[in-house]
């Protein structure tokens, strides 16, 4: 997977056995809502092989309340989940250091 530039599928390697990861496509090219033809391109542009990507919807992933969910400020977002499904941290952007940071620190 690669994300801005950047190759997320290494962190997924090397994580796989303890750690489940899920992508949520919420725009499609054009900033439309994703398609099943924007998760198909998107996984094939990425050379996604192992992360399940699904198709999203904003409604599900903004909540200006905070109330609900988890509100994406930025792309892509990270949201960690510990095995209770409890929200553990987030960050939105990219940096492999700090996503194997945080990794290491929940295993």
């Amino acid at each position: 997977c690669q994300i801005a530039g950047m190759q997320t599928q290494p962190i997924h390697d090397d994580y796989a056995d303890d750690v489940v990861f899920v992508t949520f496509l919420i725009e499609g090219h054009t900033g439309s809502p994703a398609t099943l033809e924007d998760v198909q391109t998107w996984t094939i542009d990425h050379n996604i092989t192992t992360a399940p990507i699904l198709q999203a919807s904003r409604e599900y992933v903004l909540d200006p309340a905070g109330i609900t969910g988890y509100l994406v400020g930025g792309f892509p977002t990270y949201v960690y989940l510990d095995r209770s499904l409890t929200i553990v941290d987030a960050h939105a952007g990219f940096s492999e250091l700090h996503v194997r940071q945080i990794l290491d620190g929940m295993l």
